[in-house]
């Protein structure tokens, strides 16, 4: 039998039915992410700084 881990940020928004990421052995899944703040705001900015606000998105799941 498996194990399925669902991973979510307690510090960004989660849609129902939706992870952020599903870690099993050997794998862990990311999911797409979107520029958000922590309240579900899009985040102001270029290009560059919806890169690195998506890139922290996954940072905080510490995975």
């Amino acid at each position: 039998m498996s194990s399925i881990e669902k991973l979510n940020s307690p510090d960004r928004p989660v849609a129902p039915m939706l992870s952020h990421a599903v870690k099993i052995p050997g794998l862990i899944f990311l999911s797409g992410q979107t520029p958000v703040d922590s309240a579900g705001n899009i985040v102001p900015g270029d290009i560059k700084v919806h890169t690195a606000s998506s890139s922290e998105s996954h940072d905080v799941l510490s995975i």
